[in-house]
């Protein structure tokens, strides 16, 4: 299989909160309770972390693919579980495709940090996951440094183009882009001339940060006439336009 997707999350152990099978009455009982504590205290976390690291786990899985998708795995997508209990990391479980590999990371100060210092987080606990994966499987982790060392030189930003279109008689091109931040992400519309001259350049929408939120208003783009350029959502709703009339 081929590599497509590495996210980021919490992997819940009650039993650092406390919460031991043996001091309740019943399983249903002790899962209840891990239930409401996950819900009550984890979940803030979870919820931060997985949409707060998606700009750097899509940057870096966007650009692995691109660049490395003959490169085969017993899976196609990796889930990094940050967990606290030293006993649990390195340890992976591999699934339909999905393989689950725990690191250490203190997840409960992800929250606090500044924006800048979540994307340096986000890449560590990355490559920390992936070495545990190479080593496992026996893999270059050459590649994987590639990227890392292409998202540094980029400065974590990950700002790319969607798709381009000339219009008829090339005049014009109509420029999709996509910047993918740690709290949102906007997607922007730029004209240029056949010159390379920035003519229109607009913000048209801002989303969740999390591909699969915005990719919602990525559905097609035409131009309408040599003078007029629409962007459409996927159910062909207009996002936004451009007319140089």
């Amino acid at each position: 299989m081929k590599l497509r997707e590495i996210a980021i999350n919490v992997y819940y152990e009650p039993h650092i909160y406390g919460i031991n099978e043996s001091n309740y009455d019943s399983r249903k009982e002790y899962l209840k309770h891990c239930q409401e504590y996950y819900r009550n205290n984890i979940f803030i976390y979870d919820s931060t972390l997985g949409m707060q690291t998606r700009n750097i786990a899509s940057f870096f899985s966007r650009s692995y693919f691109k660049n490395f998708k003959d490169m085969q795995f017993p899976f196609q997508k990796v889930i990094i579980s940050c967990c606290k209990d030293e006993a649990n990391s390195g340890k992976i479980t591999v699934f339909e495709g999905i393989a689950e590999v725990k690191v250490l990371y203190d997840y409960s100060v992800f929250i606090g940090k500044s924006n800048e210092q979540k994307k340096r987080d986000s890449l560590d606990i990355i490559m920390k996951g992936l070495k545990v994966i190479s080593e496992n499987y026996k893999t270059d982790m050459r590649p994987f440094e590639e990227i890392k060392t292409m998202i540094v030189s980029a400065d974590y930003q990950n700002n790319w183009v969607w798709k381009t279109k000339w219009n008829p008689g090339r005049k014009y091109k109509a420029i999709v882009e996509v910047e993918h931040k740690v709290d949102n992400a906007d997607i922007n519309l730029k004209i240029e001339d056949k010159k390379g001259n920035t003519i229109f350049n607009k913000k048209l929408i801002t989303a969740k940060p999390d591909e699969w939120d915005y990719a919602f208003f990525l559905g097609n783009m035409r131009w309408q006439s040599s003078k007029e350029f629409v962007l459409m959502d996927k159910k062909n709703n207009i996002v936004g336009k451009w007319s140089c009339e």
